[in-house]
């Protein structure tokens, strides 16, 4: 923490305009209850220094181990703060990191705190603060966070054994004498000698638990850890993320026609919440991102890391699948990583023929079915959206062929009766979605030509353009029965695969998104997509908008046909080709 520090010289670009920074602070105290800011209150005791200093000694106690040079008051001032003290957080994470890597020696355990302060000269307290974090930063309302590591020395001495007795969320007063801040010289002109030293801080975070630390940390403290001891911390969230995934992630829906009320109910593990899966995926997340900061010191260290990337990979890829249908990119991420450290791994291996092709063997023995099922689950996740991602699918099922009939590696080996099964019946499966999809596309085709055939407004008063290549027809809506697209509406969602379907269904997914571009003022209309809506969804979207006070149109623009919902037709000059 520079502006903290003995050798701290950022305090002196207070001075490079006095005038500017007077308005400056009086505008931005003005914008917030100058106690929330770190600022003395209007109404605080004291109507000089000396008596605001007898006050502040008042409501302060002397921080044990500093013979009175360092006090700070005896209750947060916020009334708030939670959880263990900075202190009680170093003292645990040391004796954590003894308990478990103790044979690595000592290992660093110091904990991070985000704080925001204001400093003042003891016999000043009645002016601006001397440094203040609100005055940095690119919001003046939340000013700059500083972010320190207690201790590495960065810290003024008086202030981190404060910070000691401080919980997260906490506000206190510290006062330091002269021999626990900057000494008897001081930082001139700022600071004078032997100045008493006034900090009011709020701390915003605590992080003491090394999978979080160790992503802040500069990498000359992540090189003294040794890549065990990540691998180790890893191992430990992989497990976490298993529990939790185990809570996971489809469950069989049920929907009374009569109703319309939807029921839930679990089929088989992995089968539950989407959020389960969700909190599995952020978890190994989190455990790649450490392991991306591990420093290496060889290649041995290299293959191990590689190693543990594709089991995260794997698990993280199942887990965003098994997750909520829109996060499913995430799993696609995750899946294709893996293979490209399976093939990094894979060149590693194979440089020398000899002894690497022995290890190679040993590789594929442990690692080879973790691609397979990455694979599996790289198919299922391409497939959801056939018309951009098909080949993508198909491209893992003939990868998975090209090595059960590869010649040059023993690929086909480490290759179970059981694998072969399970891609087959993969294969087969994306290959009906898109016979599927391309049946959907064929009967919205059919509708949007019945709808061209039945309009009820020329193209010419709908406000085409004249060019045969582009038309726009208003649809009869009247004809569309709301309660029967409704429940055809649930009929398909119960037929289609949870996978599949939108964030709490079709039904609940449409309705908000008319409901939204009825409610926001600064959107006319919205333009359908006829590669991923199906017949039934135009439908209810028609009956519904309708019952909202929209109008719908049929779009064709190069013999592609779209649905088009809007306020006012006039002003959707760029949907429905007005000129």
């Amino acid at each position: 923490m520079e502006n903290l520090s003995m050798e701290g010289v950022s305090i002196y670009e207070l001075d490079s305009d006095d005038d500017n920074y007077n308005e400056n602070f009086q505008e931005e105290i003005a914008k917030k209850h100058r106690f929330d800011r770190l600022l003395f209150p209007r109404d605080f005791p004291g109507a000089n220094s000396k008596e605001r200093m007898e006050h502040l000694i008042s409501i302060t106690e002397e921080v044990p181990g500093t013979n009175g040079g360092v006090r700070i008051t005896k209750e947060s001032v916020n009334e708030k703060g939670f959880g263990m003290t900075v202190g009680s957080a170093l003292a645990a994470e040391r004796e954590r990191m003894r308990e478990l890597w103790g044979e690595y020696g000592d290992l660093p355990y110091n904990p991070l705190v985000s704080l925001n302060y204001a400093m003042w000269i003891g016999d000043d307290l009645l002016a601006r603060p001397v440094d203040y974090s609100y005055d940095r930063g690119d919001n003046p309302e939340k000013g700059y966070s500083e972010l320190v590591q207690i201790g590495d020395g960065s810290l003024l001495p008086g202030l981190e054994e404060a910070l000691l007795l401080m919980t997260q969320g906490s506000q206190h007063f510290v006062i330091c004498q002269p021999q626990w801040a900057y000494g008897k010289w001081g930082i001139l002109p700022r600071i004078p000698g032997n100045a008493v030293i006034v900090f009011q801080v709020y701390i915003k975070f605590i992080t003491f638990e090394i999978e979080d630390r160790f992503r802040k940390m500069p990498m000359k403290d992540r090189a003294k850890i040794p890549l065990r001891t990540i691998l180790a911390t890893c191992i430990m969230l992989r497990s976490q993320a298993k529990q939790m995934f185990e809570k996971a992630s489809e469950v069989k829906r049920k929907v009374n026609r009569s109703t319309g009320e939807e029921t839930y109910k679990k089929t088989g593990l992995n089968i539950g919440n989407y959020h389960g899966a969700e909190r599995s995926g952020e978890l190994l997340n989190l455990a790649v991102d450490i392991l991306e900061r591990a420093c290496l010191k060889n290649l041995d260290e290299e293959i191990e890391m590689r190693k543990m990337m594709i089991n995260l990979h794997t698990d993280a890829c199942l887990s965003w699948r098994k997750a909520k249908p829109i996060l499913y990119k995430k799993g696609i991420e995750h899946g294709e990583r893996c293979m490209l450290h399976f093939e990094e791994l894979k060149e590693i291996f194979l440089r020398d023929e000899d002894e690497d092709q022995k290890r190679f063997n040993e590789f594929l023995k442990s690692f080879y079915s973790r691609l397979t099922r990455t694979r599996r689950n790289l198919m299922e996740l391409y497939s959801r959206d056939i018309f951009n991602s098909f080949d993508d699918a198909r491209r893992m099922y003939e990868s998975f062929q090209d090595d059960l009939h590869d010649e040059d590696l023993p690929y086909k080996n480490f290759i179970k009766t059981e694998d072969k099964v399970v891609m087959k019946r993969m294969n087969d499966k994306i290959n009906k979605r898109k016979e599927n999809w391309l049946k959907q596309q064929a009967g919205l085709d059919e509708f949007l030509d019945e709808e061209d055939e039945s309009v009820l407004a020329p193209a010419d008063q709908a406000g085409a353009k004249g060019d045969e290549k582009f038309k726009v027809t208003q649809i009869n809506a009247k004809k569309y029965n709301l309660a029967k697209s409704i429940e055809e509406l649930h009929q398909e969602d119960a037929m289609g695969a949870p996978d599949n379907l939108p964030p709490g269904g079709s039904y609940t997914y449409y309705k908000n998104f008319i409901d939204d571009l009825v409610r926001a003022p600064d959107r006319t209309g919205h333009l359908f997509s006829n590669h991923y809506t199906s017949k039934v969804a135009i439908k209810f979207i028609i009956a519904y908008a309708d019952s909202r006070g929209l109008k719908s149109f049929l779009r064709v623009c190069d013999g592609e046909r779209n649905l088009v919902v809007t306020k006012d037709e006039t002003k959707e000059s760029s949907l429905l080709g007005r000129v």
